[in-house]
């Protein structure tokens, strides 16, 4: 995974996080957790790597 990547992905998880709590709901708050469940599915199946 490339440094610019990292970034990407963390200001869209601070962007949706601000939009959910702009927004309130209870929608937003679980769409947020499943996205980063998947983030994590993800990295331990393989589908993200980290290079040493």
């Amino acid at each position: 995974m490339t440094q610019l990547s990292r970034y990407v992905i963390l200001i869209l998880c601070l962007v949706l996080a601000i939009v959910c709590y702009a927004v309130g709901t209870a929608k937003g708050f679980i769409l947020f957790l499943l996205l980063g469940f998947l983030f994590e599915v993800a990295f331990w199946i393989g589908w993200i790597t980290v290079k040493k």
